[in-house]
């Protein structure tokens, strides 16, 4: 590409000879190019700005592509095989095609989860009988939601405890590894993106505390009533919490959320979990859904509750709801 802009440079200025005109869109993209490189060179060296790179060089690409172009149109109205100048462009949508990959990136890794991942915890959780729960970074957490959505699935990632929670299955980095190991065994892998896929050795021992239905409306207020989750049986050992609704809203998009605090005898919120449904889809019209949470021991928690907020206070109904809360045996 740097062969095809250095060529493309040389005909504008050799045309810019010819005419001694600065005018014409070939020029100005020349001109905006060698800008936009001289300046991110003196930025560099002067506050030590890193060089854009990947998708943070896209628009040097672009106008690479159109200041090859327009060369090639000078070009081709002086010599009838101008246009060969911008032929090689054509490989470039082929090239795209051929080498893309939906399931990695150079920057973020641990944004970007292959789907054979997702196929191994679908696998999982009918064994289970219930969601599984998935510890990772917290970069991850929209990623793998969204991943669950675009294979026609749902599910949602704990970082509140990472990398010590009390998971089905965690996805690691490299540099996590080590410690997201105990316990667990690594089953795949995606090293181009440097993500782990790892499954629990021994199942999580649960025991039934608490089985409740629920129907809440949110209105003209920003969150629902609450529901209290046990919370003497909280200070001394990790819940499992699972929740289920359809979900209902006639305005055209929603941000419909479940929010899970532990509340300490000061009434300060000592820990918040928010689970994001629109990631499963933006408009409701009675589907069901389903999510688990991992809530960690607290043994200063005085209440614990459980209320779905959104923030618009935009109209939506959640009817036919059950909350299954289970204890974690040690």
């Amino acid at each position: 590409m740097l062969m095809f802009v250095g060529v493309a440079g040389l005909v504008l200025l050799f045309e810019w000879t010819r005419t001694k005109l600065l005018r014409g869109p070939g020029i100005l993209v020349l001109a905006l190019l060698l800008l936009e490189s001289l300046g991110r060179i003196m930025a560099a060296h002067a506050i030590h700005l890193n060089y854009a790179e990947d998708r943070t060089a896209l628009h040097s690409l672009l106008l690479a592509i159109l200041l090859t172009g327009l060369a090639a149109d000078r070009l081709a109205a002086r010599w009838r095989y101008g246009w060969l100048l911008a032929a090689p462009l054509l490989v470039l949508p082929l090239r795209a095609m051929r080498t893309g990959d939906l399931e990695s990136t150079v920057l973020w890794p641990e944004q970007s989860i292959p789907n054979r991942f997702v196929h191994h915890v679908a696998a999982l959780e009918k064994e289970l009988g219930r969601p599984a729960v998935v510890g990772t970074h917290r970069h991850a957490g929209h990623p793998w939601a969204l991943q669950r959505r675009m294979h026609g699935s749902e599910g949602d990632a704990n970082a509140h405890s990472w990398p010590n929670g009390k998971d089905d299955v965690r996805i690691a980095m490299r540099r996590d590894l080590d410690a997201a190991r105990t316990g667990f065994r690594v089953v795949d892998s995606a090293p181009r993106n440097q993500l782990f896929l790892l499954l629990r050795e021994t199942p999580l021992r649960l025991e039934m505390i608490m089985d409740t239905a629920f129907a809440f409306s949110v209105h003209a207020a920003e969150r629902s009533s609450m529901i209290e989750l046990p919370v003497q049986r909280l200070r001394s050992q990790d819940l499992l919490v699972q929740v289920s609704a359809e979900l209902e809203s006639s305005c055209i998009v929603i941000d419909p959320r479940l929010v899970i605090d532990i509340i300490d005898a000061s009434g300060a919120i000592i820990y918040n979990d928010i689970v994001f449904l629109s990631t499963r889809r933006a408009q409701w019209h009675g589907e069901r859904w389903r999510c688990i949470r991992h809530v960690p021991v607290s043994a200063t928690a005085a209440s614990a509750v459980l209320y779905f907020q959104e923030p618009e206070a935009r109209p939506c109904t959640f009817s036919n709801g059950r909350m299954l809360v289970q204890g974690i045996a040690p």
